[in-house]
């Protein structure tokens, strides 16, 4: 086989119950052009051992990277990258699951409508079972950064490998929304953006996630400042309302419903949530001061 169509880079970290089921999906891609690149970030169970029986079994499709101690999804994924050899990049957690044809629809719709980014829809499952779907119709840059059920997340997304490379687009090594950083740094370099408009990514939530807890979300605050940065660096300071509707979202709107639905109405993580109010709101006070005097 040449080089691949899509590199599919898929970070790894103590999700041992869920792999399986995650590379399943991708063994049984109807694109066969393809290659996974499974990154192990110093697990404790037995999630090794479970790629290397996948590596054995398709040497031709998957590959094996493992980090000596842990370094966060951010430098996983990075370290994914830095392997890839494909035309297109794509990403997928190790405790969800894609459709059998998701990657060849979307490698399709790249090449028809020469794309840079390329999304689709997904659906959300939660740990009793519940789901529901969210399919994307064809949409603008700015409307992907005014949507609220888009998903900052870089799974869900074909990205061309070029794109990524000419404009040194890595993610960044903060412990929190590290996806929502690279894909708003993508986004405002005015990508050529195609939707499939079909709901082929299984996102299965999980209590235990980061994203459930006031205090880690602070950590947003350095995901933007590395956008911000970016923007800087590569001369797109011109338009950054873009980015502004993003942080409403991301750093007022969703910890908003963090606290008053999940917390105070649903009682999941109440005391945590309630007790967290005050340190998230310096940290919000301290990033707008700090973007105030930079202007």
């Amino acid at each position: 086989m040449g080089s691949p169509s899509v590199s599919i880079i898929v970070p790894v970290f103590n999700t041992a119950p869920w792999l399986k089921r995650c590379l399943n999906s991708l063994l049984n891609q109807s694109l066969k052009t393809i290659e996974v690149i499974m990154v192990d970030d110093a697990s404790a169970d037995n999630s090794k051992e479970i790629m290397k029986d996948y590596c054995n079994l398709r040497p031709d499709i998957f590959k094996c990277c493992f980090h000596e101690s842990n370094m966060g999804l951010g430098a996983t994924r990075n370290t994914g990258m830095a392997q890839a050899t494909g035309e297109f990049l794509g990403f997928i957690d190790s405790d969800d699951y894609v459709a059998s044809d998701m990657f060849a629809a979307m490698y399709e719709q790249a090449v028809e409508k020469e794309s840079d980014i390329v999304l689709c829809g997904y659906t959300e499952i939660s740990e009793d079972g519940r789901s529901s779907s969210f399919t994307p119709e064809q949409m603008s840059v700015e409307q992907v950064f005014s949507s609220k059920r888009w998903q900052p997340s870089a799974c869900m997304k074909l990205f061309r490998r070029k794109f990524v490379s000419d404009n040194s687009l890595i993610f960044p090594t903060s412990s929190f929304a590290e996806d929502m950083a690279f894909m708003a740094k993508a986004l405002m370099l005015s990508p050529k953006l195609s939707v499939v408009e079909q709901a082929f990514y299984y996102y299965c939530k999980r209590r235990s996630s980061l994203t459930f807890t006031l205090r880690n979300r602070c950590g947003v605050f350095d995901a933007f400042n590395d956008v911000y940065l970016f923007c800087e660096q590569s001369g797109l300071k011109t338009n950054l309302k873009p980015l502004r509707k993003l942080f409403i979202y991301q750093a007022i709107y969703y910890p908003a419903c963090l606290v008053i639905i999940d917390a105070i109405i649903k009682g999941q993580n109440r005391l945590k949530n309630i007790k967290d109010i005050p340190a998230y709101t310096s940290s919000f006070l301290r990033f707008c001061f700090n973007r105030i005097s930079n202007i």
